[in-house]
């Protein structure tokens, strides 16, 4: 796992590790933390929109927590271990297409 994020991510603390995380692997995938439809966790891109935008021009000063990780090999292997089951994963509809 690139790193881990699951506390959150606060524009006065760790945003800014955040951000370079996301840069240093764009080909990464992101488990954000918030539950949405279903209950459920979702996946996206380490580019998605919605996870990437800068916090200081949204005027937001948190973001969820998240984990990263380098491919999908990785959050396989890794997902468990911090109680995420990734059958049990939403799709990000702007990020992830169908099947990838």
């Amino acid at each position: 796992m690139i790193d881990d994020f699951k506390n959150g991510v606060r524009l006065d603390g760790n945003e800014d590790a955040y951000q370079a995380a996301l840069r240093d692997h764009q080909d990464g995938l992101v488990i954000s933390l918030l539950k949405q439809a279903e209950a459920k966790f979702t996946l996206h891109t380490a580019d998605c929109k919605a996870i990437c935008f800068d916090l200081k021009e949204n005027r937001c000063k948190r973001r969820s927590g998240k984990l990263l990780f380098r491919n999908r090999e990785e959050l396989f292997e890794l997902a468990a271990a911090h109680g995420v089951n990734v059958s049990d994963l939403n799709d990000c509809k702007q990020c992830i297409k169908s099947g990838a």
